[in-house]
């Protein structure tokens, strides 16, 4: 059995690793900033449009307005957050420290932001009456 000196050792660890970041740069999968775009329906009657299910908690609500074409200040209304000052960098996962954990687990976060996106974008002549 041969040993594996130390220093070569690291050096092809170095080499691996390197390459392996060069070669993901060089073919554009390497990516270090969040584009803040959610994923798209592949298939059936929505195909193409934006999944509300790729919103996450880092998203503010000019994001989510941006890509859903819901209003900033529709958005506001719906948590009760017309006062901010800056509503539009608002983001997502600030809804879970403002408002109480119900009873029954629920809380008022990332997932009731998709749901009610969902339901706007399946309402959209109903629900801002609604609110």
């Amino acid at each position: 059995m041969r040993k594996v000196k130390s220093l070569s050792l690291a050096a092809a660890v170095l080499f691996v690793f390197g390459g392996g970041i060069a070669l993901s740069a060089a073919l554009g999968y390497w990516n270090t900033e969040s584009n803040k775009i959610p994923s798209r329906y592949v298939t059936g009657e929505f195909a193409g449009l934006y999944d509300p299910a790729g919103i996450r908690g880092s998203y503010t609500l000019g994001d989510i307005s941006k890509s859903f074409s819901i209003p900033v200040d529709v958005l506001a209304r719906a948590y009760g957050v017309e006062e901010v000052a800056d509503v539009a960098n608002l983001r997502a996962n600030t809804f879970e420290a403002v408002y109480i954990i119900q009873e029954d687990g629920g809380e008022v976060g990332t997932d009731a932001l998709r749901y009610f996106v969902s339901l706007y974008l399946e309402n959209i002549s109903v629900l801002p009456m609604v609110l």
